[in-house]
């Protein structure tokens, strides 16, 4: 009786499993179908869709309804989408496991850790001071693929599920731009959790998953956000300056994480727009968007090709102010002859890898060279997320939320 109980629980859960999977890969019934040599719905017999898991099986545990699915077929439909049964089971597993284990991880090493230095951390989601940072959030940030930059997104619009749908809807189209979607919560441990979700892909529906931890600092103005990624292996951390109002608003965040470069992937470092409003393409906020989330600073850095494309959609602004700018100043070196506070450099754009084909020096001499032009180039050590720009985005956003409702109200 034991024996026939376990079994039934593990055909139960490869069927769940194999539903799941199904799922996750957009296998259709078809190409399972014509691997096993079954029809769709005999096929559809042997999975337990997610949505159904649980009533499914406490009708098969009650005796009103079989279990049809065997050791063969479950082999067998595993192979059909291109895996094992065992490592179906294995990712199965790891899925529902995600979210407890990041919990876990968070409270038995992060949280500890914390309590230990408890003078200058704050992980307790009841304070007060996590109130503004509760709710759902959108997170822009950019590609960090140079193949993706200034490139229009493939997209398939049909056959989304709902949560593909949501972020699908939200993801800008003609840029190399995410727009993902960020829920900060009070967790059962009393810590505060965070999932944050972004279509990588509008072609395929990619969806990616970071669950995390976020922690304030007592002394700083400052929240630290730890997500981790295990659809892939990846760990990314957030640091941006806490609200100043019971409203997240809009907050510059600088995010380290790994390259979306495939194989070889390394660390890099980008900025992303956190907002409780969403951003449109085509509106004043996105071109603020796209100015601010570059790795910029204070000071613009402009050469004359760029002036030039500047200068041509000044003329065709709507602002004569700005017409008249840029026949006054024709020419970039017209603004830097009339400031005396504007410094120009004559910039060249070297590859490294132009240097290393300089075949007429040796490998020793193209490395110092290297180096040496590294040394005397015009860089900057570091550079900071900058939330005044996070706050002309919020008040640009603002002005367009109260045109719209001021518009709707003269049409009525």
């Amino acid at each position: 009786m034991k024996e026939e109980k376990c079994e039934k629980e593990f055909f139960i859960k490869a069927a769940k499993a194999l539903g799941w999977y199904k799922i996750e890969t957009k296998t259709t019934l078809s190409i399972i179908g014509q691997y096993v040599k079954l029809s769709e719905s005999a096929v559809s017999k042997y999975l337990i869709a997610p949505q159904k898991a649980d009533d499914l099986e406490a009708e098969i545990f009650a005796g009103k309804r079989k279990i049809y699915l065997t050791l063969k077929y479950a082999l067998q439909i595993a192979e059909a989408m291109g895996s094992t049964l065992w490592e179906i089971l294995y990712l199965y597993d790891e899925q529902k496991n995600k979210s407890a284990n990041c919990t876990k991880m968070n409270s038995n090493q992060e949280l500890n850790l914390l309590e230990e230095y408890g003078i200058n951390f704050l992980a307790d989601a009841n304070d007060v001071k996590y109130k503004p940072w509760i709710g759902n959030f959108y997170c822009y940030f950019s590609s960090t693929s140079s193949n993706e930059i200034n490139k229009e997104k493939r997209e398939k619009p049909k056959k989304l599920t709902s949560e593909e749908q949501e972020l699908y809807d939200i993801t800008p189209s003609k840029d190399h731009l995410f727009c993902g979607i960020m829920s900060i919560s009070k967790a059962d441990d009393n810590s505060c959790q965070v999932l944050l979700r972004f279509m990588s892909d509008k072609w395929t529906h990619n969806i990616k998953h970071y669950y995390g931890k976020l922690v304030l600092s007592r002394q700083y103005s400052a929240g630290f956000i730890s997500l981790f990624c295990e659809e892939n292996g990846e760990c990314s951390y957030l640091i941006l300056e806490s609200p100043d109002s019971q409203m997240l608003r809009c907050r510059m965040a600088m995010v380290l994480t790994l390259s979306s470069i495939d194989r070889h992937r390394r660390a890099c470092v980008e900025k992303m727009l956190i907002s409780k409003n969403i951003i449109k393409e085509n509106s004043k906020a996105y071109d603020a968007l796209k100015a601010f989330l570059p790795m910029n600073d204070s000071i613009i850095r402009i050469t004359s090709e760029g002036y030039k494309k500047l200068r041509a959609e000044l003329l065709n602004s709507d602002q004569l102010e700005l017409q008249q700018f840029v026949k006054k100043y024709s020419e970039l070196e017209d603004i830097i002859n009339a400031n005396s506070t504007i410094e120009a450099y004559e910039c060249a754009m070297i590859p490294e890898s132009t240097i290393d084909n300089w075949k007429l020096l040796s490998p020793t001499a193209r490395e110092t060279l290297c180096i040496l032009m590294r040394k005397y180039s015009i860089t900057n050590w570091y550079h900071k997320a900058n939330n005044k720009n996070a706050e002309k985005i919020f008040y640009l956003l603002k002005d367009e939320l109260t045109n719209k409702t001021e518009n709707s109200k003269n049409s009525e």
